[in-house]
């Protein structure tokens, strides 16, 4: 059952920064829906964006410490 879950943690590290710049790069082709549609508009997904990748590779990089640790 840890194989699974280390293919599908590997899997939503691949996939997600993929999935955020390529809709990055659609948004920023359109600035003029950005203030029309809040789901468009990078001034307000990018920062959460970069916070919750900021926690979870902090946690990562927590979680392999402690685990080399002993």
């Amino acid at each position: 059952m840890r194989g699974f879950y280390a293919i599908v943690g590997l899997a939503f590290v691949v996939v997600a920064p993929v999935r955020l710049a390529w809709c990055a790069w659609r948004d920023f082709q359109h600035p003029e829906r950005w203030g029309q549609d809040v789901t468009r508009d990078p001034r307000i997904y990018l920062p959460l964006a970069a916070t919750a990748a900021t926690v979870y590779l902090w946690a990562l990089w927590r979680k392999f410490r402690t685990r080399t640790r002993t």
